[in-house]
């Protein structure tokens, strides 16, 4: 094979692995980290994107290593898009952090999160405290949403 077509495949499979760990990297580190990012976790991201980067394509390839890089990312949001079991293990699904008015600590602890994070969504709807709610979902996306108790719907 060509060295400049070896060097284009190496491009692809950098991008191919990068790609994945970082997918599993911000799967372990749980919903909200992706949805909502503090200082800490954009300076993570902007940083890992640097470092691997560097990595992916070296300057003998230009911009035809740029191309495939970039193409590869593209097929791969493709590949999630187009793959129902793949989008729902990538994004994950609704998680009831309160049903039934009871709190799922295991999830709280799982999502790095707190009563306080709870009181917190409650506050963004006008309440005091979550206890008024049946259910709080956490999203896909990593914003909350919630179901009155039926004594509170008014």
């Amino acid at each position: 094979m060509h060295p400049f077509l070896w060097g284009l495949t190496g491009v692809f499979l950098k991008t191919t692995i990068i790609y994945w760990i970082i997918i599993l990297g911000l799967r372990l580190l749980g919903r909200r980290a992706i949805g909502q990012l503090g200082p800490h976790e954009f300076i993570l991201i902007a940083l890992l994107t640097k470092i691997m980067a560097d990595q992916i394509v070296v300057k003998e390839l230009g911009l035809w290593g740029n191309i495939v890089g970039g193409g590869t990312l593209f097929m791969y949001v493709a590949l999630i898009d187009a793959n129902p079991a793949l989008r729902a293990w990538v994004q994950g699904s609704p998680l009831y952090l309160v049903k039934h008015g009871e709190i799922n600590h295991n999830l709280l602890k799982q999502h790095h999160l707190s009563t306080d994070d709870l009181h917190r969504v409650a506050r963004h709807y006008g309440y005091d405290s979550y206890e008024v709610f049946e259910s709080i979902v956490m999203e896909r996306d990593g914003r909350f949403s919630g179901v009155l108790k039926e004594s509170k719907i008014s």
